[in-house]
């Protein structure tokens, strides 16, 4: 695909080309990853590698058609792209989408910390923390023993990860002094993948004991609560779960006939795959701070990222579903392992940090979204949403106050709310479509259009003081270059150029479309009778 050449003007920032993919890849690689061996054993290895390498193929191409459009309209937010391209109401419909998608992933990503924490506090308090001897003495959990109580409540550890990690990641200026943080998360899931590979290695043999596993020393499980005394209230709890467990094997499509896998696991898991590679709303951001911004740095930097993220993906999948057989892997893999294994329980705080260096790249996006739309340039016709200086223009009380709304917001909805699944499924089925098929394709298609009518994209912006100076970006752009004065004519190559990339733009989004409908019967699933 043709694209503006960097003219060397237009730098925004100082961003060196190893940390935009390290940050890129921990924007790709979030919670997702431990689903993944729950999917593979849904489709099969051979649909599941395929659907993996097919989402990296899409979103890697989204983020392309992403470049092509911001070196067009000389705008790095996704409001302000939306904007010059296809007026100010779509830019808001854009930035709304964008805020919906990078919000709802930032509470996701809060929920699963929070289940995180509580099942590593479970496992101190069982495991770590030892039973008195002494007779009568209170055990572990109790409330008033050292390692039970309000120490380990849901709240308290959530406070304590969201002021310690999470607020201090989320205030950074610049996306660049994430670096090290993305780092370590790829680390982490690097820790993962590795003990997922050293259970497979270590896999009993034939007349081997099943104690060859043990990776890490293990505990015993805790011993089980006494029975309590029958009645009305305990009988209707019973049957309540019983009426659970027998939705939840309907649902589920519960394998027979000697492990036969359900199209119903297969829909709902689908989703899981094609939406794995989503990072478009933080590479906006990431392009805008990268050094010299040219075509070959970006298309190494895709390269790179997506090479890394996909050789982690197919590693923990295809690792994940080997390890415990059909029909034994888990929704989280991690809950997959024992009990009192010590090498999941790592592996979870592993996964807490994976996720606390993901959210402020999602943050970080939903405040410069929000900075843009408030600083207009004053452009032209139709040109509505700023690019400005993004989240450098903002006050030092300003820049805190709206990443305290931000976290807090996030973390007070992620507590008070009991079931988070259907409207954060919806939403990144929707919202999410719209930010990575949807929205690339129309403005892409706006790129193309104004080019085979004769619209000069630069005369449009030529009020923006922002923009002026990147009307050079676009030459040599094939239809792009002739429109710069809006009276040369278009080669015929360069028309039969601009046709193909308006088909394409057409198929993208369409695949879009589809996409989202199969996210959303998959998330509406679970709820049919």
């Amino acid at each position: 695909m043709a694209v503006a050449p960097y003219d060397g003007g237009e730098a925004r920032g100082s961003s060196t080309l190893a940390a935009t993919i390290f940050n890129l890849a921990n924007a790709i690689i979030g919670a997702g990853v431990l689903v993944l061996p729950f999917a593979m054993q849904s489709l099969g290895l051979p649909v599941g590698c395929a659907l993996i390498c097919a989402s990296a193929a899409c979103s890697a191409l989204s983020c392309c058609v992403l470049y092509r459009c911001a070196r067009a309209s000389g705008a790095y937010t996704y409001a302000a792209i939306g904007a010059r391209l296809c007026g100010a109401r779509f830019g808001v419909f854009v930035e709304c989408c964008c805020c919906a998608y990078a919000l709802g992933s930032c509470i996701g990503y809060l929920v699963i910390i929070e289940e995180e924490l509580v099942k590593v506090a479970a496992y101190v308090r069982a495991h770590i923390a030892r039973p008195p001897a002494r007779p009568g003495a209170e055990l572990p959990g109790a409330p008033g023993a050292p390692w039970g109580g309000a120490w380990a409540s849901r709240e308290l550890l959530t406070a304590v990860v969201v002021l310690g990690g999470v607020l201090p990641l989320s205030s950074a200026r610049s996306l660049h002094a994430l670096r090290h943080t993305s780092l370590v998360a790829l680390l982490c899931v690097g820790y993962v993948a590795a003990l997922l590979a050293l259970h497979v290695a270590l896999l009993p043999r034939e007349g081997e004991q099943a104690g060859a596993l043990a990776l890490l020393p293990s505990f015993p499980a805790p011993p089980p609560p006494p029975a309590p005394s029958p009645s009305l209230v305990a009988a209707a709890a019973a049957a309540g779960a019983a009426a659970r467990r027998a939705r939840g094997a309907l649902v589920r499509g519960a394998a027979s006939n000697g492990g036969e896998r359900s199209w119903v696991e297969g829909w709902k898991a689908m989703p899981l795959l094609l939406f794995a590679f989503n990072c478009q709303v933080p590479f906006l951001p990431l392009l805008r701070e990268l050094e010299r911004p040219t075509w070959a740095r970006v298309c190494a930097m895709l390269a790179a990222t997506f090479a890394l993220a996909l050789a982690l993906y197919l590693a923990v999948a295809i690792l994940g579903e080997l390890s415990f057989g059909a029909g034994a892997v888990a929704p989280n893999v991690l809950d997959s392992f024992g009990e009192g294994d010590s090498a999941a329980a790592i592996a979870r705080v592993a996964t807490v940090c994976v996720l606390v260096a993901s959210f402020p790249l999602y943050a970080y996006a939903v405040r410069l979204g929000a900075t843009a739309m408030l600083a207009h340039d004053g452009g032209g016709e139709g040109d509505g949403g700023g690019d400005g200086d993004g989240d450098g223009a903002l006050s030092a009380a300003a820049h805190w106050g709206a990443t305290l709304a931000i976290v807090l917001g996030c973390a007070a909805v992620s507590l008070g709310c009991d079931s988070l699944e259907l409207p954060l499924g919806l939403t990144g089925a929707l919202a999410g479509t719209c930010v990575i098929f949807v929205v690339p394709a129309v403005c892409l298609a706006a790129v193309e259009r104004r080019a085979l009518s004769g619209t000069p994209l630069s005369r449009r912006l030529a009020n923006s003081p922002s923009v002026a100076e990147r009307a050079a970006a676009v030459e040599a752009d094939g239809p792009a270059s002739a429109l710069l004065d809006g009276a040369t004519a278009l080669s015929r190559r360069a028309r039969m150029a601009a046709h193909a990339r308006l088909a394409f733009a057409c198929a993208f989004g369409a695949c879009g479309v589809l996409v989202g409908v199969l996210g959303t019967v998959a998330t509406l699933l679970p709820l049919m009778p």
